[in-house]
């Protein structure tokens, strides 16, 4: 039957019926080792190895012919089924492993280093020399189409290989060839989960690259692989892209920019964060020094309000002295009517823990409203109490108070109030706050120290 294998189909038929019926058979195997050794006709052992390569796992005799026979062997079309049989069955194996290294140093073809390199990367993880062997080959590469292949190759054998890892971050870094690239960024977002280098080549592709789509895709990529110990560096690299200029001039990779580190603003605690964008211990080039101005950018003011209510709790924390007062912060975007809050402003206060009316006494308009706040909130409520209007800017329904609404609010005697506009309003008589103050949380404990006293 093996002798008789003259067609590629053939072929396939048989190599498919040892599978099935010989696996583990160690006479089978004992049989096909002796004929492949005896045999000097190409096709019977181009066969008797693919065979060997599915049914011979583990078996030290099939491995030692095998590897003794790519030794002696010269005909790549007999040397390529070989190795390829030798990296299924031979994982480990020291002897396997020094043979497939010898013939990646003696070989000058190219196609016969490259399956070498191959098999040996299966059954040694990590190996040096078929590392650099991929590396020569793709290096060495004048198409496309053989890049390409290569890629291929090395995508299978990157995951938890830092060195060839490190090679396709490089490369992001060094290569022009859009089609290239592209694979690249998918390869690096696959395999490449946590890795610094990758992080770092894929964060410095993004604030460079004109391409939209593959902005997109390098995004996408990032977000699979960033860890939060990385992000502090990764924030350093990409703040320079979130400035007004770059939202203006560019602003697909001010909105990839902006997603990355919006990604990292949620890995992060608001601390943390802070540090990040204001005191980074690293700027992305070590050797160049970071001219990113710290002050508000459009990313700033969206993350300051999209989180204000655990900012403000945070530094209320960490305030020296301490504060004993309980800050609420309301979102007024998500209400239905601004020009009459009262009994979605009543429903934040309750929420947060303040006394509650029955149904049937419920402040249904912005007097009742006053009323509830200067009777039962001050004379009940265990914790003083500030509210602080504001409106999520990642809300597209957001709204504004009309200056009637907040001159009502800004009359209560109890509790104080402030709001957050994107812009100061003269006719406006409640104390407020600029969202594109860069000190904006600074300026809000200040006011509340102001009320301790």
């Amino acid at each position: 039957m093996l002798e008789g294998s003259n067609s590629h189909e053939r072929q396939q038929s048989t190599v498919h019926l040892f599978k099935k019926i010989a696996t583990g058979n160690p006479d089978v195997i004992a049989s096909l080792v002796k004929l492949i050794n005896d045999s000097t006709e190409q096709n019977t052992l181009h066969v008797t190895a693919r065979v060997l390569g599915e049914i011979a796992v583990g078996n030290l005799d099939a491995i030692a012919s095998l590897v003794k026979l790519i030794h002696d062997s010269t005909d790549q079309d007999t040397l390529c089924p070989m190795v390829q049989s030798l990296g299924k069955i031979a994982i480990g194996n020291a002897d396997a492993i020094a043979g497939l290294t010898k013939l990646i140093n003696k070989s000058t073809n190219p196609d016969i280093r490259r399956v070498a390199a191959s098999a040996l990367a299966v059954i040694d993880p990590g190996n040096a020399s078929a590392n650099a062997t991929f590396v020569q080959l793709f290096n060495d590469s004048r198409d496309e189409e053989s890049r390409e292949s290569i890629l291929w190759d090395l995508r299978r054998i990157a995951p938890g290989n830092a060195s060839i890892i490190s090679f396709l971050a490089q490369l992001l870094k060094d290569f022009q060839d859009e089609k290239i690239c592209r694979s690249i960024i998918f390869d690096l977002g696959t395999v490449a989960s946590g890795n610094a280098d990758a992080i770092i080549a894929l964060a410095q592709f993004i604030n460079e690259s004109k391409n939209i789509y593959h902005l997109v895709d390098a995004t996408y990529s990032l977000e699979k692989i960033l860890t939060p110990e990385h992000c502090t560096r990764t924030i350093a690299s990409l703040k320079r892209s979130l400035s007004n200029e770059v939202h203006h001039n560019n602003f697909p990779r001010f909105d990839a920019c902006y997603e990355i580190v919006w990604t990292c603003a949620e890995m992060l605690s608001y601390s943390d964060f802070y540090q990040a964008w204001h005191y980074p211990a690293l700027t992305y080039h070590p050797e160049v020094e970071d001219t990113t101005p710290a002050g508000s950018t459009l990313f700033t003011q969206h993350c300051n309000l999209t989180l204000l209510p655990q900012i403000i709790n945070q530094a209320i924390h960490s305030c020296k002295p301490s504060l004993n007062r309980q800050v609420i912060c309301i979102d007024s975007s998500r209400f239905s009517d601004l020009s009459n809050p009262a009994g979605q402003i009543y429903m934040e206060l309750e929420n947060a823990g303040c006394p509650e009316r029955d149904f049937n006494n419920l402040p249904e308009d912005i007097g009742k409203l006053q009323t509830y706040c200067a009777k039962d909130l001050r004379k009940q409520h265990s914790n003083l109490v500030a509210l602080i209007l504001y409106e999520d800017p990642t809300n597209a329904s957001r709204q504004a108070f009309n200056t009637a609404v907040l001159n009502q609010l800004a009359r209560f005697s109890y509790p104080p109030m402030a709001i957050i506009l994107p812009e100061r309003r003269n006719d406006c008589h409640l104390q407020q706050f600029l969202a594109t103050d860069p000190n904006l949380v600074t300026v809000v404990l200040q006011w509340l120290q102001r009320l301790e006293h």
